[in-house]
């Protein structure tokens, strides 16, 4: 046997190798976390959350009659043209004013 004939028998074995196809090994699936059950109350329990319904005689009174009052949850006052976040809260209450001070309106939110 020739020198180039033992060559290309040593090389053989190398070339069938590369005939074979390689194993697919499947991706992983991304980690991904679940994303929180959100538990909505129904309406009716939510409708009046912040005591806004209790609140509804304050409505054409002065600022000044809940001045003394203490509030369980959180509360803000909005004045007119006045910048409010609009995030919904459904235990915030919101005290509305008018441009003579009173208040206009009492809901939840």
């Amino acid at each position: 046997m020739g020198f180039s004939r033992q060559i290309a028998m040593l090389c053989l074995p190398v070339f069938m190798m590369a005939c074979v196809p390689e194993p697919t090994v499947p991706a992983p699936e991304p980690l991904t976390p679940e994303p929180p059950a959100i538990v909505v109350p129904p309406a009716e329990d939510r409708a009046d959350a912040c005591g806004a319904t209790a609140m509804q005689d304050l409505v054409g009174k002065p600022s000044s009659a809940f001045a003394a009052m203490t509030f369980a949850g959180p509360m803000r006052l909005i004045r007119p043209d006045m910048a409010v976040t609009m995030d919904f809260n459904p235990e915030r209450l919101n005290i509305y004013l008018d441009e003579a001070d009173l208040i206009s309106s009492v809901t939840c939110g």
